[in-house]
């Protein structure tokens, strides 16, 4: 049989920069492995649509079946893959894993609608025992981990244990998916944008329970060797002359004399790398070996300000213990990566207050405020689904995971919180002196020359994509970051091209009230005050009356009202918004991705 393993695509366009995803890199490699005649798939390095791409490469190698797997907010480009495989021949099988499935399997599968066979938990073993299954045509609900259709209703068979011995795992098939093609695009990580942007996970899963965190690893935390670790390292470096090692684990600092050996060892590399830590784990001889050992990019599971919300969370961290590593790690001139995520069950606007003024108070760190996701398989998903604020678990998965308010604060509360910290984060410092700025309008970059504001050392930036501000961009110096410049010529163009639209459909829609459109057009007066200029958003706890007396609306205003043009706010998400309008909107005269206004 032949096997056809589909990496889902995440870029905008070809040629963006991704983080390369390990996870079906090592079922890729597990499966070639047992000797299984697998062709990879990488749609992020493909042009054409994802039908007709699939289509060719089931022709050509005379596919028997597919597979592929990913996380729920991947729904749309997951289900697509599969649609197109069961369109052109019902008769290929169809495998999907991921978390997508492993967090809430059978609504998974339902969502998905074209899988025959779906994955749970770690799948480098279960795949290969399945597709062995299905040459020998031998019984299935032997075979732990699966969950399959049969004569109408959904099956799951035994649960699958964790694999104990990392070890024994091939390195992922980078080249597989084209990893070295990867190595020459643009690739941002945690704040550090190079090229040559290695990832490994050294351990997988976490020992901690966080109320808002899923575990798409496992429920057992367990680690790599060393030796293991770095002979994947070892892979990287000399086969594609990597720069930058991202250590993806959920958490890296848990056992702290690993560490220190890290740190020993990764010296010699001379790269910089970034990696996981609990502020709980970090003092004074941590940095310094951190900052000695070449780790520029720290990521802490912050997440509040204030310790009853922090209890509620199960952080088992303090406001005490998060200045002190903040304070230690900011001093060393290591870049500093955190979230404030507000909207916990017992979250009200007296604790999310505390947590903005220790912000406020704290702005050097440059920590994002965010609202938090209810995603499957967390505590707060589950407890979502027993109040019944989710009530259908399906179509919350066809939604793309929307914001819900599960907190104590009010429908209204929780939309002018989400606005408010819109706003605020619009507020975050910005490079000086920025100069020898050079536009590629047609492929949404930028590069420019800018001194940071805290050492006012001079630094030479790129950035993939100008309207994605969920980039930051640190100094190579001092290692503190900068929010995305608003630059004037980027304003200007949009603006105008809006008024361009607005001309010529008379009624337009803005869709995807995220980050960038909140900061940087949100408060624009031609947009707010202009009645043939709606906004929607496909989260409830979005909509409604806002403060600067624009309305934001359901999508069900497309049915309604003569809109001729959607432009897509949230470009990332352009095909799968694109996809809901047409399947379940009255078709507009046009659907724009925002990317199209600066050119």
């Amino acid at each position: 049989m032949n096997y056809l393993l589909v990496m889902p695509k995440v870029v905008e366009k070809i040629g963006d920069g991704y983080m390369f995803p390990p996870g079906i890199a090592y079922v890729s490699a597990s499966m070639k492995k047992a000797g299984l005649n697998v062709i990879n798939l990488n749609l992020n390095h493909e042009v054409g649509e994802v039908d007709k791409l699939v289509e060719a490469y089931i022709k050509k190698h005379s596919i028997n079946v597919v597979l592929t797997g990913g996380l729920s907010v991947q729904y749309s480009s997951l289900k697509k893959i599969l649609a197109a495989v069961k369109s052109f021949d019902s008769n290929i099988v169809t495998i999907i894993g991921g978390g997508i499935i492993t967090s809430n399997p059978e609504p998974g599968m339902l969502a998905i609608e074209f899988a025959d066979y779906g994955i749970i938990g770690e799948g480098e073993f279960s795949v290969v025992e399945l597709c062995h299954a299905l040459e020998k045509r031998e019984l299935i609900n032997n075979i732990s981990g699966l969950i399959y259709l049969k004569n109408g209703r959904y099956y799951k068979t035994e649960e699958r244990v964790d694999n104990d011995d990392l070890d024994e795992l091939e390195i992922p098939d980078y080249e597989g998916f084209q990893f070295s093609k990867l190595m020459e695009l643009e690739v941002g990580t945690s704040g550090a944008y190079s090229k040559k942007t290695g990832i490994i996970i050294a351990s997988r899963s976490c020992p901690f329970q966080c109320t808002f965190c899923f575990h798409p690893s496992g429920k057992k935390y367990r680690q790599r060797s060393l030796d293991n670790v770095f002979k994947e390292i070892d892979f990287l470096v000399l086969r594609y002359d990597i720069k930058f090692l991202s250590i993806a684990d959920e958490l890296f600092s848990y056992d702290i004399n690993r560490v220190k050996e890290f740190c020993e060892r990764i010296k010699i590399y001379k790269i910089e790398w970034s990696a996981q830590f609990r502020v709980s784990d970090v003092n004074e001889e941590m940095v310094r070996l951190l900052k000695d050992a070449n780790c520029v990019v720290i990521s802490y599971g912050i997440e509040s300000a204030d310790n009853s919300i922090l209890k509620s969370m199960r952080k088992n961290t303090s406001v005490e213990q998060i200045e002190k590593a903040l304070e230690l790690t900011y001093d060393a001139g290591i870049g500093i990566q955190g979230n404030f995520i507000f909207g916990d069950i017992n979250e009200t606007m007296e604790t999310a207050n505390n947590t903005l003024k220790w912000w406020n108070e704290h702005r050097k760190y440059g920590l994002s405020l965010l609202m938090i996701r209810t995603f499957p398989g967390t505590y707060i998903y589950k407890y979502a689904v027993q109040q019944a604020i989710i009530k259908d678990e399906v179509q919350f998965i066809k939604d793309g995971c929307l914001l819900t308010n599960v907190s104590k604060l009010s429908e209204t509360e929780y939309r002018n919180l989400y606005n408010k910290l819109a706003v605020l984060m619009g507020t975050e410092k910005e490079a000086i002196n920025i100069r020898d700025t050079v536009f590629d309008y047609e492929n949404n970059k930028v590069a420019f020359i800018g001194e940071c504001v805290n050492c006012k050392k001079v630094n030479h930036w790129e950035i993939t994509d100008v309207f994605d501000i969920r980039q930051r961009m640190r100094c190579r110096y001092c290692g503190q970051y900068h929010s995305l410049p608003q630059f004037k010529k980027v304003r200007e163009r949009t603006l105008n091209n809006i008024e361009v639209a607005l001309k010529k459909y008379s009624k337009i829609a803005f869709w995807g009230m995220g980050k960038y459109f909140m900061e940087r057009l949100y408060t624009e007066e031609f947009i707010v005050k202009n009645e043939n200029i709606y906004l929607i958003d496909a989260s409830p706890t979005r909509q409604g009356n806002t403060n600067l007396d624009k309305a934001i609306h359901s999508p069900k205003i497309l049915q309604n009202d003569d809109i001729r043009a959607v432009i897509v706010a949230v470009p990332y998400l352009f095909d799968s918004i694109e996809e809901q309008i047409l399947n379940e909107y009255k078709y507009p005269y046009k659907i724009i991705n925002m990317v199209e206004l600066i050119k």
